[in-house]
């Protein structure tokens, strides 16, 4: 995402799309990082300059996480979005969103998307916790799959922006992992049962209560 940084505080324009054959050293929540061989997947960022609130563009990692899921089904892997940013198979991350933004003070300057779908391998290290394209459906090329991406994302991007969470929730909550039990790291344990409006994740107490987890790490399981 470094590139597409530059670009973007260059003033590159909205929708500038930055690939990469490999990612060497991918950002994740928290600083985490990842690589991924050369070839083995798509490594893409997208430069967004949309007329929102940075509190109201949060919620955009949603988006584009319906838009990777459906490409994975589209593939003949059955998928389902963990939030706020993964797509799994079976348990494992096959795909995975990220996004930051820069703002000046209340003005939203520019989002970078990172987006990374595993197609054709996964590194050995993570080989228990991912899987890839290759391994339970069709995969071609990065580059197909890259070129399969794009429109959805587009217009899963666009409508976004048009209407925020409520015109993508009935979306997400069908392709979303619910009923589950999670537990944050605020100590709230119960079962994510909902999106909320401003993108949340709520989840239900043993005593009935609901709490929306806005941020931080959640276990599931």
């Amino acid at each position: 995402m470094d590139e597409a940084e530059a670009l973007a505080t260059a003033g590159a324009a909205h929708g500038t799309v930055v690939t990469a054959d490999a990612q060497r050293a991918g950002r994740g929540r928290r600083g985490r990082q990842w690589a991924a061989p050369p070839g083995s997947g798509v490594n893409l960022s997208v430069i967004l300059r949309p007329a929102l609130e940075p509190a109201l563009a949060s919620p955009i990692t949603l988006a584009a996480g319906i838009a990777v899921c459906d490409l994975v089904n589209s593939r003949g892997c059955e998928s389902s979005i963990k939030w706020p940013n993964d797509v799994l198979v079976g348990g494992r991350k096959i795909a995975g969103v990220l996004t930051e933004m820069s703002t000046s003070g209340t003005k939203l300057d520019y989002v970078i998307m990172g987006i990374g779908i595993n197609v054709t391998e996964v590194p050995a290290e993570v080989a228990d916790i991912a899987t890839a394209l290759a391994h339970c459906g069709r995969a071609t090329s990065a580059d197909e799959v890259l070129r399969e991406l794009l429109p959805g994302l587009e217009r899963m991007l666009d409508r976004f922006f048009a209407g925020g969470v409520e015109a993508i929730a009935d979306d997400w909550r069908a392709r979303a992992l619910l009923g589950v039990p999670v537990e944050g790291a605020n100590g709230v344990r119960g079962r994510a049962i909902d999106l909320a409006p401003s993108g949340a994740l709520v989840v239900k107490d043993s005593g009935g209560r609901c709490h929306h987890i806005v941020a931080g790490e959640l276990s599931w399981g």
